[in-house]
């Protein structure tokens, strides 16, 4: 969740199958927590990520963003405890 321009935005997290809880912010990037709460990686958007994660069935997290973007992220290759 965050406020930006006196509105609140509201994003459904997606949750994949190892219970890794991944959303997106007005901040500009896409979230990875394990279930204790602990940041596993975040990655950098280029821009705010007005939109839900949605994890495809190979496992790729997809994020849009403002900037006419999409991301494909493969968790596998992003290095654990990682801000990029």
């Amino acid at each position: 969740m965050g406020i930006r321009d006196g509105r609140s935005d509201h994003f459904s997290p997606a949750i994949g199958s190892d219970g890794t809880v991944y959303f997106t912010a007005v901040d500009g990037y896409c979230h990875a927590l394990i279930s204790d709460g602990t940041l596993r990686w975040r990655m950098r958007t280029g821009g705010i990520t007005e939109s839900s994660p949605v994890i495809g069935p190979e496992g790729t997290i997809y994020v849009a963003s403002t900037r006419q973007k999409l991301w494909a992220i493969t968790p596998a290759v992003i290095k654990v405890g990682s801000k990029c």
